[in-house]
């Protein structure tokens, strides 16, 4: 589990990008859940990947908008802007931040830019 020290470095939208690219992919889970909801709600939201392998695209290829730390198991909030109406929203737990790192991804859901917005602020 990270320190506050690595949880406030986190916090940071690149250095979250960096450390999700750092990651290789025997250290990564994928909980049920998560890939649950990757399937239906990629069937509705055009903008969500249909696989983990899109998916990834996604967490290597683009910055998150905003990182949101949540204080229970190392969990964190981490916002994509997908278009200009709908974030993506993928809640994942960071179980060790030294190499090797290793991350477990818990669930992901679209939500409005303006619900980010009126919460947190622009980002």
């Amino acid at each position: 589990m990270p320190s506050n020290e690595e949880i406030q470095k986190l916090l940071n939208p690149e250095n979250m990008r960096k450390l999700l690219c750092m990651a290789k992919e025997r250290d990564i889970t994928y909980k049920k859940h998560f890939l649950d909801r990757l399937e239906l709600r990629s069937k509705l939201n055009d903008f969500i990947p249909t696989d983990v392998k899109e998916f990834k695209k996604i967490i290597i290829n683009r910055n998150p908008t905003l990182v949101i730390y949540e204080n229970e198991d190392a969990k964190f909030q981490v916002f994509y802007n997908m278009t200009e109406e709908y974030d993506l929203v993928i809640i994942l737990a960071i179980m060790h931040i030294r190499k090797p790192v290793r991350i477990r991804f818990i669930t992901l859901h679209p939500q409005a830019v303006c619900e980010r917005i009126e919460k947190y602020g622009r980002h």
